[in-house]
């Protein structure tokens, strides 16, 4: 049972196989971004924003539309070299370098609020998933914290001193942070022209790539760090003109590789920060040309992938009418289609069945599913959907039952996860598939209240939706209480192998 609140930003699959086109795409340039933008940040949604420098604004391009900006004024708002937007569409930027404070425009309002007053700029800032705000204390050589919308001023220091410094406690004029889901922190500490992880709670450093880091790449002012689904890094490595990123075979060169700063769609001019959309392409910030610059990713694909039968199964209430048309759901390396009845009569009973398949074309083996997908298939109930791709692994002998691992921790009864109503949160989940025989199934997900007894399942909202192997609730959807939330996976061949977490 994991509850956690929904991420804002992409964490694409990313294969080692994985490059990208070597010329990027002008998205906008200095006819909408002024002069020498400093932040861009794209949401799961691929709503683009960007802060501009000069217009003391936030440019905002929804769903790919370049045709047509939105400009969002915010007041004492100039010069912001750091961006963030939550997944309740809060926007942070920082003006610290003039009006010494972090400012938040909530979508439900028609002005920005203080969010954090501060002595110098965040030259970077970043939500955590359990709505922490951190900044990047360029200045004073440290990262801060706080709760996010909380009236407070008072936050606490994670990581550096403020004092530079190139010890594995200090750090020396900080810029882009970025925050898994455990809480580790990563910093690009930029004139020790490294990037550094602090754990969870711990004040020492350990480096990750440039300067003391041990059979990695050289960097040059690094300013920005993301990481994928798998927890690969991606850094701006500014003063080198480039974007870096790394997968099991090491650190490799992505875009820029020339090394030398350029105007061409192949160059860069001090980058200063990149974002994922959610198909993996990425989006720079390409401070001195003045543009945000598209690099499109060519190849994403897992080693020979494997079309499968898909199933899915929605459990709701009766009487549902669903529009007839066939929808696409597109996992790693393959897509699978499947065909949704015009209508479904109303009967005695609380569930009903969609299926579809594909043709099997190559022998399953062994494999793993691992989904980029953001589907979404609204009904009266949970959807809960069969599909995966594979690894050519090896083949095994028999069937076993699927192996399930929830991402993030460990939770329990006594010890459950804490999180507020108005938030909402979302499930992930890593599934084994072991088979030399079909690897189709079906997936479910069930919801129980556990606030006396955990034994009375949740009539579910219709806003409850799964993308494939994750679970979404949005806020304000669960009463206050305790849940326990299941996970059950079953082989369609093999109904006896079934495992639920």
């Amino acid at each position: 049972m994991i509850l956690q609140y929904a991420i804002s930003y992409n964490q694409p699959k990313i294969y080692s196989d994985a490059s990208w086109s070597s010329a990027a795409v002008t998205v906008a340039n200095s006819t909408t971004i002024g002069q020498y933008p400093l932040a861009t940040f794209v949401d799961t949604n691929n709503t683009i924003y960007v802060s501009t420098r000069t217009n003391n604004s936030i440019v905002v391009w929804q769903d790919g539309n370049f045709a047509f900006p939105i400009n969002i004024s915010i007041e004492n708002f100039y010069y912001s070299p750091s961006l963030f937007v939550t997944d309740a569409y809060d926007i942070y930027v920082d003006s610290g370098q003039t009006y010494y404070q972090v400012g938040n425009w909530s979508s439900n309002s028609t002005g920005s609020v203080p969010e954090m007053y501060e002595c110098a700029g965040c030259w970077g800032l970043f939500v955590d998933s359990s709505n922490y705000l951190y900044c990047s204390v360029y200045a004073n050589h440290q990262v801060v914290s706080k709760l996010a919308n909380e009236s407070s001023n008072i936050w606490n220091i994670v990581a550096g001193t403020n004092t530079s410094g190139n010890t594995s406690f200090t750090l020396n004029y900080p810029r882009g942070i970025y925050v898994d889901i455990y809480l580790n922190l990563y910093v690009a500490d930029s004139m020790n022209n490294r990037i550094q992880k602090f754990s969870s709670g711990q004040s020492n450093g350990i480096t990750l790539a440039g300067n003391g880091a041990t059979n990695t790449i050289v960097l040059d002012g690094p300013t920005s760090i993301v990481l994928d689904a798998d927890g690969y890094l991606y850094i701006v490595d500014s003063n080198n003109h480039r974007i870096i990123g790394s997968d099991i075979n090491g650190f490799r060169c992505i875009a820029g590789c020339s090394a030398t700063a350029g105007t061409t769609p192949t160059n860069l001019w001090y980058p200063t920060t990149l974002s994922f959309d959610s198909y993996g392409n990425i989006f720079v910030t390409d401070q001195y040309n003045n543009r945000i610059q598209k690099f499109i990713i060519a190849t994403n694909t897992c080693v020979t992938p494997t079309t499968i039968a898909t199933t899915m199964e929605i459990i709701g209430t009766v009487g549902n009418t669903v529009d007839s048309k066939t929808s696409a759901i597109q996992t790693t390396g393959i897509i699978s289609t499947f065909t949704i009845p015009s209508s479904i009569p109303s009967t005695t009973s609380n569930m009903y069945t969609i299926t579809g398949s594909t043709k099997n074309t190559n022998k399953s083996t062994t494999g793993f599913i691992s989904s980029t997908t953001k589907s979404v298939t609204q009904s009266n109930g949970l959807l809960s959907t069969t599909t995966s791709t594979s690894h050519m692994l090896s083949t095994p002998l028999s069937c076993y039952a699927p192996a399930i691992t929830l991402v993030p921790g460990q939770s329990s009864l006594v010890s459950p996860l804490q999180y507020r109503k108005s938030q909402d949160f979302s499930i992930t989940s890593m599934i084994q598939l072991d088979c030399s025989g079909s690897l189709s199934t079906i997936t479910k997900w069930k919801i129980t209240s556990c606030t006396s007894i955990c034994s009375d399942q949740v009539q579910t909202d219709p806003t409850i939706t799964t993308t494939l192997s994750e679970l979404y609730i949005p806020a304000k959807t669960l009463a206050y209480g305790i849940y326990q939330l299941t996970l059950n996976i079953t082989m369609v061949d093999t109904p006896n192998l079934k495992s639920s977490s």
